[in-house]
């Protein structure tokens, strides 16, 4: 068997026909600055947005404030937000209603809710 050597100039053209790579990087500490509240550069943090599903169901008083407003309290399973509140919307009692397929657990539910459908 022939021995392959690959010179540094081929490695630099990539080895996939020299298509181009990139690799996405989290936010690490070393693009932050001092306090850890902005970038480096002194660009705020970009808003983000996440969602939470229970496929089959949840109990809604450990989740759901009873309360409404800007000082909605915490619920059990909310705890870990303490402080945030003020950064923090909870929307409940939404209905998903799917378009007449069966309900197929884990899935059919998180799909409606991310589509639209």
């Amino acid at each position: 068997m022939a021995k392959t050597t690959f010179t540094r100039r081929s490695i630099l053209r990539g080895v996939v026909n020299g298509a181009a790579v990139m690799v996405a990087l989290p936010t690490l500490d070393c693009f932050l600055n001092s306090s850890g509240n902005a970038y480096a550069d002194g660009a705020k943090f970009s808003t983000r947005f996440g969602t939470y599903f229970w496929g089959l169901g949840l109990t809604p008083g450990r989740w759901v404030p009873k309360t409404i407003g800007a000082n909605w309290e915490l619920t059990p399973e909310l705890v870990s937000l303490r402080g945030l509140e003020n950064k923090v919307s909870v929307f409940s009692g939404f209905r998903v209603l799917l378009d007449g397929c069966p309900n197929i657990p884990h899935w059919t539910g998180q799909g409606a809710v991310l589509t639209g459908v």
